[in-house]
Order: C-alpha cells, then sequence, then structure tokens
C-alpha cells in the first residue's frame, strides 16, 4: 500500500526526476520471481492462521475460567459421593447380605475423585497457564511476519523505482538516438540512474535471501519447543487425573487391590459400545463369562462378591448392560 501510495505520489509530480509513470507496486509485482511471490502468499495465509489459533486460545481460556466442564463433574461426583454415603449407612444391611459392598465403596470413591480433579488445583486451571504460556510464542510469530512485511515493502518500492528509471532511461534512448547513447550527456545520467536503482533492488534481494530462512528457522525451532512443551506438560495433567480414577479403582475392592480394566482376570471389565460389539470373554474370581455385546451398550463386570444373573456366568460374575445379549442372558436397560 505505501509503494502503491509512493507511486502515485511520483506520477502526480511528474514521478521520480520529473519523469510521469503508470507503474504500481501491484502491477511490477508479475514481475517477480515466483518463489518469492509464493512467500508473500504464504506470509498471508499463515498470518489469518495465526489469528485464528489466538482467538480459538482465547475462546478455549474462557471456557476453562467459566469452569464448565469441571462444575459438571464436580455436580456428578457429589451425587456420586451421596449415593455412596447412603450405601454405607441405610444400605448397610441388605449390602451385608447380598455380599456386595463395593457398590458403595464406589461410589464413595468416584465422589472423592471428582473432588480432587475439580478442587482448588483442578485439570482446567492448571491447563489455562500452560495456553497462557503457549500464546506469547504465536504472537512473536505474528511479529516475525510484520517484521517480513517490511522488507516485502521495501523490495516492491526499489522495484517500482527501477522499473520507473528503466522506462525514463528508454524514453531518452527513444528520444535521442541509440547513436549517441554512450556520449549524451543525458543518456549517460539516466543509464547511472537506472543501474544505482538496480543495484539497490539486487541489494534487497539478496538481503532477503538470507533473512527470510533465518527469520524462519528461529521462530519455528522456537514454536516448535514451545508446542512440544505444551503437550509434555498436558501428558503431564492427563497421567495425574489417570492415576485420580485409577485409585478409585482399587478403592473399589476395599482392600487396596487394582481393579485394572483388562478383556481377562479376575474383578476384570470389558465393555463394548455402540452397535455390535466385538464380543468379550472376562474370567472372574469363581466363574467365566463369555458373551457378544449388541446394542447400545453391553458390559461385563466381576467382582469375588458379586452375583449371577440371567444366566449370564457362572461363579461370582454380574452382567449389566444397556440392551444387550450377553451370552444366554439379557442385561436390563441402563443408560
Amino acid at each position: 500500500a505505501a509503494a502503491a501510495a509512493a507511486a502515485a505520489a511520483a506520477a502526480g509530480s511528474g514521478g521520480w526526476f520529473g519523469w510521469g509513470t503508470q507503474r504500481t507496486a501491484e502491477s511490477v509485482l508479475k514481475d517477480e520471481d515466483p518463489q518469492y511471490l509464493q512467500v508473500i502468499e504464504y506470509t498471508r495465509k499463515i498470518e489469518n492462521q495465526i489469528l485464528g489459533f489466538r482467538g480459538a486460545a482465547k475462546l478455549y481460556i474462557a471456557q476453562l475460567h467459566n469452569r464448565v466442564n469441571s462444575t459438571q463433574l464436580h455436580e456428578l461426583g457429589a451425587a456420586a459421593g451421596a449415593m455412596g454415603e447412603c450405601e454405607a449407612t441405610w444400605g448397610r444391611p441388605i449390602a451385608r447380605r447380598s455380599k456386595c459392598t463395593s457398590m458403595g465403596l464406589t461410589l464413595s470413591a468416584m465422589g472423592d475423585c471428582t473432588e480432587r480433579l475439580t478442587g482448588a488445583n483442578a485439570h482446567e486451571l492448571r491447563a489455562i497457564d500452560l495456553v497462557k504460556l503457549l500464546k506469547p510464542h504465536f504472537k512473536d510469530f505474528l511479529r516475525m511476519i510484520a517484521a517480513v512485511r517490511e522488507t516485502f515493502q521495501d523490495r516492491a518500492e526499489a522495484l517500482l523505482k527501477y522499473e520507473i528509471l528503466s522506462d525514463k532511461y528508454d524514453a531518452v534512448i527513444s528520444d535521442k538516438g541509440r547513436s549517441v547513447a554512450t556520449t549524451d550527456p543525458e543518456c549517460l545520467a539516466s543509464e547511472a540512474l537506472r543501474e544505482e536503482a538496480k543495484a539497490a533492488y539486487d541489494a534487497v534481494v539478496d538481503r532477503m535471501k538470507d533473512e527470510l530462512p533465518r527469520f524462519h528457522g528461529d521462530i519455528g525451532t522456537s514454536l516448535t519447543a514451545a508446542c512440544q512443551q505444551f503437550a509434555a506438560a498436558q501428558a503431564d495433567l492427563a497421567r495425574q487425573e489417570a492415576e485420580s480414577w485409577e485409585m478409585m479403582l482399587r478403592a473399589a475392592t476395599g482392600d487396596g487391590a487394582s481393579v485394572a480394566p483388562a478383556a481377562g482376570g479376575a474383578g476384570g471389565v470389558m465393555e463394548s459400545g455402540a452397535g455390535i460389539g466385538p464380543g468379550w470373554t472376562s474370567v472372574y474370581a469363581g466363574g467365566t463369562g463369555t458373551g457378544a455385546g449388541v446394542g447400545a451398550e453391553s458390559g461385563m463386570t466381576g467382582d469375588s462378591l458379586g452375583d449371577v444373573r440371567e444366566g449370564a456366568g457362572r461363579g461370582g460374575g454380574s452382567i449389566v448392560g444397556g440392551g444387550g445379549n450377553g451370552g444366554g442372558g439379557v442385561g436390563g436397560d441402563d443408560s
């Protein structure tokens, strides 16, 4: 834009050194190296993408600040904790007779787990800090693009001046005659101005050949490291969150033993999702159960203190499902 304004001013006042022109920065751009034109287009596109990223980060931080997910998870855990307390008090007599005390322990553990995950050191609050640490690197990228744009402007103005002075030189030669091009003072002066402008343009081009890759390399290295650090911190948060949920699994047995999801083993859990599940085989303490989940959701859980329903398995297994069939037994409608 600045180059176009300069060209317009030059044309209005008789141009550089009193010679008018219709050339503009946009019109001379077609004479540029195609690779350079690609760089110009790249900076335009990547700038839009960076602005989009920063806008998305701003919305994400706002959502984390509002703690929408934490609030819902906290309420879910509070309800589970209340159910666990009910099981531990009002439900204790029947739990003793059914020999299934794990439900109350599990529900109480869920309440404790969600309390840890949604408290003062909640995952969402820590994630805010991680995003805030990442954003400045993208702001630096925008600054780099602004600096590169300044070199674009310098190059456009240098090329515009060179082509205008080339046009003037051609006009002088046409007027004076090519036979006096090497002797006529006006021809020689015009040629000197043209060559000076050409040297200035070439200097800008040579400088950009080194500066553009250096700019990109510096910001690329910095941004790559920042994104990797962000990913590592997020992975650490995810591991800590997983550990909290795994504490709930250990609490389910009441003796600190781990109840890890697995295809087999005592206390194993295997579920199939919507549609037709790939089938499961789960081995429990005291019995086995096999089947292929069909329907909205099907699952089998095992508990050494559990019961057997609908002939789904033998020994201490139980089947819970959402409209699913399992090994000869039909799970109840549960979502």
